[in-house]
């Protein structure tokens, strides 16, 4: 058996692939098979906690596909996916950081230009008119 999926079963045009919620995340699977949808529909079975499948069901089967192709394709877009959360959650703090620091940075910006281009009467100076 395949060490990425329980079982991979393939009926018809439909492969139903059970994975192991420990290995892959719900919200991954979804990406994955959202990802698919350009060559098949998808359909996410499961809790993502005690069981985890995904039913792929090839649209306009006349042969042509080769459905181990396709589950091939299906774990490189569930690879992408969970490396893709992997990073969310280890550059998401950083992220987060910067942008409240650019945030704060343009408000302290715009704050300290109030009032500097006019004048006590609250005219724009000379040198700051266009002629």
């Amino acid at each position: 058996m395949d060490e990425k999926a329980r079982s991979i079963e393939v009926s018809g045009n439909s492969i139903i692939i059970t994975l192991s919620p420990s290995l892959y995340s719900k919200n991954a699977v979804m990406r994955a098979a959202y990802r698919m949808l350009g060559n098949c529909s998808a359909r996410v079975l499961g809790d993502g906690i005690n069981s985890l499948s995904v039913e792929l069901r090839v649209l306009d089967d006349d042969g042509r596909v080769d459905k181990e192709d396709l589950v091939d394709a299906f774990f490189a877009e569930l690879l992408q996916a969970e490396m893709e959360e992997i990073n969310m959650r280890k550059f998401g703090d950083v992220r987060k950081m910067l942008l409240e620091l650019a945030i704060r940075g343009l408000a302290a910006g715009k704050n300290a230009n109030v009032g500097q281009n006019q004048d006590n009467k609250g005219e724009v100076n000379e040198e700051e008119r266009i002629v």
